[in-house]
């Protein structure tokens, strides 16, 4: 009986509860305006998502934390290399070259994160590299990775669901926007976020690489640095 939904693009007539589309915006905006007309109330809260690890999932996450050899004395930059979406996704090798170029200036110990799958590429890339990383896939449930996230100084990832786990997180995230998608959209939601791609949308594949390899590798280090730092 209670069916919520923007209207504007069809199937008005099903609608019992039409909400109106604040567009452009954020997609977590979207979804806040929807809350926001049925409660009554005004959109004014922060859109950063919220996730709550319990005590067990925070055991967890310091159990893996301990196993890499990890310490609150020395920073760790959490890096996710994959995404399951189809298209607009930065070449890895882009984001590769950011995290060489940071770790050339700063020393800080790295650790890739990802699904299960990605165990085996990750560690492959993990071996490739001139320092030692370790890899984070699959061993932790989606609380306990949220859990050691938080333990990080910051993210450094594709436009994917780490990075929103991140956002929940409060630690500082540096994303590679999907460039298939609205720039506004798919932007920057929290202020706790830097998106690393330029003023472009609705790119093609080709298009996407094309823009990310043209981007100054230095200064995307740069951003990645301060983030660490806390700047």
């Amino acid at each position: 009986p209670n069916r919520a939904a923007f209207v504007g693009k069809g199937f008005s007539g099903l609608i019992t509860h039409p909400v109106s589309l604040n567009f452009p915006s954020v997609y977590a905006g979207y979804f806040q305006s929807m809350v926001a007309e049925l409660t009554g109330r005004a959109p004014d809260w922060p859109l950063r998502p919220r996730v709550y690890p319990s005590p067990a999932d925070e055991t967890k996450a310091t159990e893996i934390w301990n196993l890499f050899g990890f310490s609150a004395s020395r920073p760790v930059v959490a890096v996710s290399l994959k995404t399951r979406q189809a298209k607009g996704n930065w070449p890895e090798d882009v984001l590769l070259s950011v995290l060489n170029a940071a770790r050339e200036r700063m020393d800080f110990d790295v650790a890739f994160c990802g699904a299960q799958s990605d165990a085996g590429p990750l560690h492959s890339v993990a071996a490739s590299l001139p320092y030692a990383a370790r890899v984070l896939a699959g061993e932790a449930k989606l609380l306990p990775f949220a859990a050691f996230l938080s333990r990080c100084a910051a993210l450094l990832t594709m436009d994917s669901g780490p990075r929103h786990m991140g956002n929940a997180m409060g630690i500082p995230v540096v994303f590679a926007r999907n460039l298939s998608h609205s720039r506004i959209e798919a932007g920057k939601y929290c202020d706790t976020e830097t998106d690393l791609a330029p003023d472009a949308e609705y790119l093609s594949d080709g298009e996407t690489e094309r823009v990310a390899r043209a981007q100054s590798v230095p200064l995307m280090a740069e951003v990645l640095l301060r983030a660490v730092r806390g700047i």
